[in-house]
């Protein structure tokens, strides 16, 4: 991580400053959730106009109960269900609000869990993911639009590449994604102007350790260009985009000109987020376009 110093506002800044002159800020101190806030995370519209279901439900009632568990352990924030194994997921959002951006991390996430990184994302968490789905038929490094179409532009998914006691050790190529959910074509594989194969991917992507996260978002219907260890993954057009439910008016309107950054422990069952296990951030740095 770059040098830091104390800038206007207090905020951590870097010393060096990228090619657009602006001066990178540190989002994460290392020790505590300042410039952080938690929230729960209830189910939302697959798109704006579109009915909430279940607001009344159980389900719903329960979802507000959690926040999730979110600490700060040895320089990194821990993320998991709370309690562990509840199925009730939660949000960590930045308190502040940011438009065109290069946001770095390192993430780390445990098998499996079902996590991502949110931009331009609303205080309900609709917005543009950036996948970390490490799981079961999981993507990762690509996008997702939560609660402005649900629309995804996975070209492949992945399972866990297991050893001879059964202990995912690595990832693999999942040949059946989403076999016996939903229409497989409705769901991913919407074009990109840039896909990583996923021969490269598997050849980048560290299982349980450390990998760098580099996004670039841009525009108001933002061009979103992912990095994973350096080798470019993803780049899509939000502008240019042809999904249903997605109108690029009505998901700007809603989400603003700028959004929050968001973290994510996901609700749902072990395939989503296994007892016990957990995400990690570090590192998190924002260089403003």
């Amino acid at each position: 991580m770059a040098g830091m110093v104390i800038g206007a506002g207090g905020e951590l800044v870097a010393a060096d400053k990228g090619a657009s002159g602006k001066t990178s800020i540190s989002l994460f101190d290392g020790k505590s959730l300042k410039g952080w806030h938690k929230a729960s995370r209830v189910p939302t519209a697959k798109y704006p106009g579109a009915e909430v279901k279940g607001v009344d439900s159980p389900y719903y009632q329960k979802c507000l109960t959690s926040k999730g568990k979110w600490e700060v352990v040895d320089g990194m924030i821990v993320g998991g269900q709370d309690p562990p194994g509840s199925r009730i997921g939660g949000w960590l959002f930045s308190d502040k609000k940011y438009a065109d951006f290069e946001l770095s991390l390192d993430a780390k996430p445990d098998w499996s869990v079902d996590t991502g990184i949110y931009i331009r994302t609303t205080d309900l968490g609709q917005g543009f993911q950036i996948l970390l789905d490490h799981r079961k038929q999981g993507g990762i490094g690509f996008v997702f639009g939560k609660g402005i179409g649900g629309f995804r532009n996975s070209p492949y998914f992945f399972s866990a590449r297991r050893n001879e006691k059964g202990e995912p050790v690595g990832l693999k190529v999942e040949s059946e994604p989403l076999a016996g959910r939903r229409p497989v074509e409705k769901y991913h594989a919407l074009p990109s102007d840039y896909a990583a194969p996923a021969e490269t991917f598997l050849k980048t992507w560290k299982f349980g350790d450390w990998n760098r996260f580099k996004i670039r978002c841009e525009g108001k219907y933002p061009r979103i260009t992912t990095w994973i260890n350096g080798v470019k993954i993803c780049e899509f057009d939000t502008a240019t985009l042809k999904a249903p439910n997605y109108d690029r008016e009505v998901a700007a309107k809603l989400l603003g000109r700028a959004g929050r950054i968001g973290l994510e422990v996901h609700s749902g069952d072990q395939n989503r987020w296994a007892t016990g296990a957990v995400a990690r951030w570090k590192n998190i740095e924002l260089l403003p376009l």
